[in-house]
């Protein structure tokens, strides 16, 4: 079922057709991120990852998902059962309730994901993209500007300085809220092909301005591996050995003050989750606590009998009356609830997502702002829970936007090879 709106101009852009899932999937994307600039932390993406979940498990009893994605699925359920054993055996979170709100906290931005893959067409899936576009536009260019003149305001900063430069967060209550949407529009323009090569460029250079404006890992990390993934991609087909390395290089020293201010800190709250993650692990080897027990939002809401175990309320923002450090962390959370099984379970389970969060056969920059995105949230993932809230749901839909199934290619697959 389809429309075609009518083209007078031989020589305009051909139509954008109209179709009915495109139209909701739009429309569901949009109410998320504009719930988050008014209402952030609501229970929108909950819902949308019930919804999902139940798209999911539909598309695979039906047979419309691939081998390759189907195993990474059964991949997270297999996780999902070490966490549930581990709240089994070790009996810490007594609240049936809130083990369920964390595990769909857990896994709701890859079911909406996966879901968001399997229930549109590449056709259906072009077009949200072409919806999304006039607005992606109007963003970016705010955004630029807004982030420009930001810089000549008074010396008092709502979101602080960083390298001696004004943080930018737009009309965003939190700072990476904006991140996670500047990177959605930014990526919807980039993978747009409608758009001519000489206003695109134009688009990429102001959106990455504006988007390092944000100052955080997130924005920084995507950014500057967008921009040196583009640059590799003109020369070279896939990823290889080769330049893993000098990535790898490139994201330590974009991340330095992360690492400096979150690891290498031994009094910072991140790094005490992960000395604390380690201990855990060991503690409830190897299955780890469970889940909403140790780093999630669910063990911070009730605070973790571990958390009292470890005497956390020594610790600023740490304690049960001042809470606002329990939930900055991610691999910490997933070492502490999976243990030493499932955690490189989980670290397999994001390479394989990883190799098809991207179309090998689109153009350098289209491949590059995938993994640009993919990357940047594992980095962010060290000292923030971005992953399982707004932010993870956006980045993970924008993933699902721009990429193919792993199938799809065949044998010529050009997504990632280690070659030395």
């Amino acid at each position: 079922m389809e429309q075609t709106i009518p083209v007078t101009n031989k020589n305009a852009t051909p139509a954008t057709k109209v179709y009915p899932k495109s139209i909701i999937a739009a429309l569901a994307l949009l109410g998320e991120l504009v719930i988050i600039i008014f209402k952030p932390g609501g229970q929108y993406d909950e819902a949308l990852a019930v919804a999902s979940t139940v798209l999911v498990i539909t598309f695979i009893a039906t047979g419309k998902t691939t081998k390759y994605d189907q195993n990474t699925i059964l991949l997270l359920a297999i996780i999902a059962s070490i966490g549930i054993l581990g709240n089994l055996v070790y009996d810490i979170n007594k609240s049936y309730f809130s083990v369920m709100v964390d595990i769909l906290t857990q896994i709701k931005p890859f079911v909406i994901f996966f879901a968001l893959r399997y229930f549109l067409t590449t056709k259906e899936r072009k077009t949200v993209i072409d919806y999304l576009t006039p607005i992606a536009k109007l963003f970016m260019i705010a955004a630029f500007i807004f982030c420009v003149l930001n810089q000549f305001k008074s010396s008092t900063a709502p979101g602080g300085f960083r390298y001696g430069i004004r943080i930018f967060q737009f009309f965003y209550i939190f700072n990476h809220y904006y991140i996670a949407s500047a990177l959605f529009f930014f990526g919807i323009i980039v993978c747009n092909n409608r758009i001519n090569e000489k206003l695109k460029r134009f688009y990429i250079i102001i959106g990455c301005i504006a988007i390092i404006g944000a100052l955080k890992s997130l924005a920084i990390i995507s950014v500057g591996t967008f921009v040196f993934l583009m640059l590799y991609y003109k020369k070279y087909e896939r990823i290889t050995f080769k330049v893993i390395i000098p990535l790898l290089l490139l994201i330590v020293l974009l991340s330095r003050f992360q690492i400096n201010a979150y690891i290498l800190n031994t009094t910072s709250p991140r790094r005490i989750f992960i000395d604390y993650a380690i201990k855990n692990a060991n503690e409830h080897f190897p299955l780890g606590s469970g889940f909403g027990t140790f780093g999630s939002a669910e063990a911070a809401k009730h605070y973790s009998a571990l958390y009292i175990k470890y005497h956390f309320e020594r610790f600023w923002g740490m304690s049960q009356g001042d809470k606002k450090f329990l939930h900055d962390n991610y691999w910490q959370t997933i070492l502490g609830q999976f243990g030493w099984i499932g955690f490189p379970f989980f670290v397999y389970f994001y390479y394989r997502l990883f190799k098809t969060s991207y179309d090998p056969n689109s153009k350098s920059y289209e491949r590059a702002i995938c993994n640009g995105i993919f990357l940047g949230m594992m980095v962010f993932a060290l000292g923030s829970a971005s992953i399982t809230s707004d932010p993870g749901v956006i980045c993970f839909a924008a993933l699902a936007l721009f990429s193919e199934p792993e199938e799809k290619f065949g044998k010529n697959n050009k997504r990632i090879r280690i070659k030395f």
